[in-house]
């Protein structure tokens, strides 16, 4: 029996973007099977990806590899390699292009805005 869809989590994600981690080698063999079909369409979630962008973040302290991070995903999606569900989209992409012209993490960019509408 094959699945009809398969949904990608943040740490399949994080490892196989990030060369130096220890499950990369395993997620790209992973990744290999789930982007040539054999699991149905591919699905992530825009919490996933916050959660990703934050994780590089405080692994590497690195601000250059979460970018790469949220642009390998985005690009990911417009490249139809995977589907991103949206929480919701509009705060998710207004938080996203905030947190890539500033220094807060992604759900920092969320709350702030939140807390600002109020």
């Amino acid at each position: 029996m094959s699945c009809l869809a398969i949904f990608l989590d943040t740490a399949v994600l994080v490892a196989f973007h990030n060369a130096r981690d220890a499950g990369h080698e395993t997620a790209k063999q992973i990744l290999w099977r789930v982007f040539h079909g054999e699991f149905g369409s591919v699905y992530t979630s825009e919490y996933i990806v916050d959660e990703g962008v934050t994780l590089t973040f405080a692994r590497t302290k690195n601000r250059h590899q979460s970018n790469s991070f949220l642009q390998y995903c985005l690009g990911s999606a417009v490249d139809r390699l995977f589907s991103i569900l949206p929480v919701t989209s509009e705060s998710f992409r207004d938080s996203a292009a905030e947190y890539l012209r500033q220094t807060e993490l992604i759900a920092d960019c969320k709350n702030n805005r939140t807390l600002a509408a109020s």
